[in-house]
């Protein structure tokens, strides 16, 4: 991980914690896009990035790219988008670990300020139970 990562902000934990209290199932959209960005972001802060991503780690980018356009997040989004690139249809394990190493170098030097996004987007649309758990 890079030298510069700045970690999280308590607003990205306090979603997140918010989140994670009610059924993924239960999400609305806003609450999705909230509960994907929070996550990766989280997990890449703490280095777990390939973790959180799983056993499809392109699949997982996708809904994270997504997810970071929703919030306006584009430099991010075109990280990552670089990130499927590499990663192609069909990598070995060895391939995709580089891949995902550079893409959390990537990610703690973006211009997008991931948490401030996080913020905005938290408070862009009435969300009477998530906003009940960040009261």
């Amino acid at each position: 991980m890079a030298e510069t990562w700045r970690g999280l902000y308590p607003i990205t934990s306090f979603v997140l914690q918010a989140l994670e209290r009610q059924d993924a199932l239960d999400d609305s959209r806003h609450e999705q896009v909230l509960r994907r960005v929070a996550g990766f972001w989280s997990a890449a802060a703490r280095g777990a990035l390939p973790a959180y991503l799983g056993d499809h780690p392109r699949r997982a980018l996708s809904e994270a790219r997504r997810a970071f356009m929703a919030l306006g997040a584009v430099r991010t989004a075109s990280l990552i988008r670089s990130s499927m690139d590499a990663l192609g249809t069909g990598t070995n394990g060895q391939r995709a670990a580089g891949v995902l190493e550079r893409l959390d170098d990537a990610l703690a030097r973006t211009e997008d300020n991931i948490d401030e996004l996080i913020a905005r987007y938290a408070g862009s649309e009435p969300q009477q139970e998530l906003t009940a758990s960040l009261s």
